[in-house]
């Protein structure tokens, strides 16, 4: 990776990184909080609530911000077309999204406060799938700090007001409120810096462009959107049969999560515009640099999970009290999905930067495929713990069919030798763990973790090339 290069994909990172953990250790405080405010069947509601928002945001917005970072990234000159087209486009699919969502509140038979949160949920789609096309943008041009500012600012006033609604007495409704106007904050705030600060916006409509974007994101749309009802079913589903108590379990427990991907999400955006040129200018470099990516996501991802399935008793009852107690083997299920949510999009980002989304469709279709009827066969018997091991196993799915996609015959033993190493430093450090769990939690973190990078040197988990490029950033 070229000097410049390498110092603008790890400040894109960093920038990322820094908006998004500052927006998940916001919300995830508030969370913690609000879980405690509203109790098991409140918090069960909003997560329900939220679920719906972050699906159909997903639905309406991410597949084309993927081929607005990609085609931008490479066409600088075009990018005020992609915008307006983009726009346009993001505002047709958000009303049929709403139009849907509230059908769906009246078919699943919710009950009236929960229904009166997602036509709030409704209310907040449109600033926020617009936000996200204005983000696309910002990565697009290497401007990643924008999203930061933009995304703190959200979250501050989000996290803050929704603080604020609880302390004086308000429930489920205020907190959709202060969301609907805090994503309206966050819209003009990118509006306001993306034409003075970055690009030259000419705002017109060319209906010719328009046709011409819908068909090349036809497949990142079809993608995405299954690939995002893979990672939701599980809160429609646990709902439906089970009622909003039982998603408090299951989300208390999901919550916990929140924080892991972060990083992986940040690095993937990040890296994805330079992925995308890369590919086209030097195939072996490009091999490197994800294989490399790969190893230290996993390297990086897996003492965490271990730690949380270990302790997942302790971390429960320290979070949300013994209210939440059935969360506890819901936890020690659902944290290792949190290694294929660092893995999966970053390999299906692979297939998008080499023009192959047709193969990350396929993934998303099958792994969909599988899960929706295990998904219906074990929630019925086994509840919040039956939709947990749904979810796992399909991630598992669709981690192999990724891996077959990207390195079948350009590297795959080595890939997995790397994978082995990592999961041998990470299976010893379980075992300290479990002989040790008893003992204060902080000096057992501690302990733990310069255990576990110990044993990645003795097992050669980075390596002298690793080491070159890391010289190659200075």
């Amino acid at each position: 990776m070229p000097q410049n290069t390498a110092l603008r994909v790890t400040k894109n990172t960093v920038a990322l990184f820094i908006g998004r953990a500052s927006v998940g250790v916001f919300a995830f405080a508030f969370i913690v909080y609000a879980a405690r405010f509203l109790g098991v069947d409140g918090f069960g509601k909003y997560a329900l609530a939220r679920g719906y928002f972050e699906l159909f945001l997903s639905l309406s917005a991410t597949g084309l911000s993927i081929i607005i970072t990609r085609e931008i990234a490479k066409r600088p000159s075009r990018a005020s077309r992609y915008l307006n087209a983009s726009v346009v486009l993001v505002t047709v699919l958000t009303l049929v999204a709403s139009g849907i969502l509230v059908i769906l509140v009246h078919v699943f038979g919710y009950a009236p406060d929960t229904r009166a949160a997602i036509y709030l949920v409704c209310l907040a789609l449109l600033p926020a799938t617009m936000s996200l096309v204005f983000e696309a943008a910002f990565v697009a041009v290497e401007k990643a700090e924008y999203v930061t500012y933009g995304t703190v600012l959200e979250s501050v006033l989000r996290t803050g007001l929704g603080l604020i609604a609880l302390f004086m007495g308000h429930g489920l409704l205020a907190l959709f409120v202060v969301l609907i106007f805090s994503r309206i904050c966050m819209l003009l705030f990118y509006l306001a810096f993306l034409s003075r600060q970055v690009l030259k916006l000419h705002w017109c409509f060319d209906s010719a462009f328009l046709k011409q974007l819908v068909r090349g994101w036809r497949v990142f749309a079809l993608e995405n959107w299954l690939s995002n009802l893979f990672w939701s079913l599980d809160i429609i589903v646990l709902s439906f049969l089970h009622g909003e108590l039982a998603v408090g379990l299951y989300a208390a427990a999901y919550k916990t999560l929140s924080l892991g991907s972060v990083v992986a999400v940040s690095y993937t955006t990040a890296i994805f515009p330079y992925m995308s040129r890369l590919f086209e200018e030097s195939r072996d470099t490009f091999r490197r640099v994800t294989q490399g990516s790969l190893k230290y996501m996993l390297a990086l991802v897996l003492p965490g999970v271990v730690t949380i399935a270990i302790l997942a008793d302790r971390i429960i009852v320290l979070l949300y009290t013994d209210e939440y107690t059935d969360s506890i083997p819901i936890l020690r299920v659902l944290i290792w999905v949190l290694v294929l949510r660092f893995l999966n999009p970053f390999l299906s980002h692979i297939l998008f930067a080499r023009g192959q989304q047709r193969k990350s469709l396929q993934v998303a279709a099958t792994s969909l495929a599988f899960y929706a009827p295990i998904c219906l066969w074990f929630t019925p018997w086994w509840g919040g713990v039956g939709t947990a091991w749904s979810l796992l196993l399909a991630a598992c799915v669709a981690f192999c069919l990724y891996f077959v996609f990207v390195f079948w015959g350009e590297g795959a033993m080595r890939t997995l030798v790397a994978f082995g190493r990592t999961a041998l430093a990470a299976v010893s450090l379980g075992a300290f763990l479990l002989v040790l769990r008893d003992i204060h939690l902080i000096p057992l973190l501690v302990s733990a973790g310069m255990l576990y990078v110990l044993l990645l040197l003795i097992l050669r988990v980075p390596s002298s090339s690793d080491l070159e490029l890391f010289r190659g950033l200075q």
